[in-house]
């Protein structure tokens, strides 16, 4: 009895890991890029876009990608200085505070994560490592690089709070006439 369990929490526990690296689709935890694709490329640029400002406790969406070179790109992202990230995109995980990809993303060069910014003012840094395959079974021929984007977590002053309400009355109205066109 005592075995079976040992089993059954073993499996569990690779089932709930994640791994960060899936050569040819097997979850290998390589914890990087480095032990199977060489040394970091300085060719490739890795660019994380999104808002640079957040408000304590904010929710926003980012974007993390490559140039659209070789095969598909891999990637994992991690939150330094608090707060929480979040799989958002078809073909990603999450473990561990980090996303990163699930599977072979062939013809995909960004994805897309979610970031929540901690309760308190300070700054977090979205670290990113997206490497770029050529589908050549080993290193040879593959990129991959890192990027970061700090995020100033702050609360807004009460003018930039209204003036970002006024912004969003247009696509507010947009919506709702949509809504109502289609009803």
């Amino acid at each position: 009895m005592r075995l079976s369990l040992s089993i059954l929490a073993s499996a569990c526990l690779l089932v709930a890991t994640p791994a960060l690296a899936f050569p040819d689709g097997n979850g290998i935890d390589s914890g990087g890029c480095s032990p199977c694709h060489g040394g970091a490329s300085g060719a490739l640029v890795v660019s994380v876009t999104g808002p640079d400002t957040l408000a304590p406790g904010a929710t926003s969406n980012y974007f993390v990608s490559i140039p659209p070179t070789l095969v598909g790109a891999a990637f994992a992202a991690e939150l330094a200085g608090g707060g929480t990230l979040d799989a958002v995109a078809a073909g990603t995980q999450l473990g561990g505070g980090i996303v990163s990809h699930s599977m072979r993303n062939d013809g995909v060069y960004g994805y897309d994560v979610e970031v929540t910014a901690p309760v308190t003012e300070g700054l977090v840094t979205l670290d990113v490592a997206m490497l770029a395959y050529n589908d050549a079974d080993g290193a040879g021929g593959d990129e991959w690089s890192t990027g970061s984007l700090d995020i100033t977590v702050e609360v807004p002053e009460p003018g930039q709070a209204l003036m970002l309400l006024v912004g969003l009355l247009p696509l507010a109205a947009g919506v709702a006439l949509r809504r109502r066109a289609a009803a």
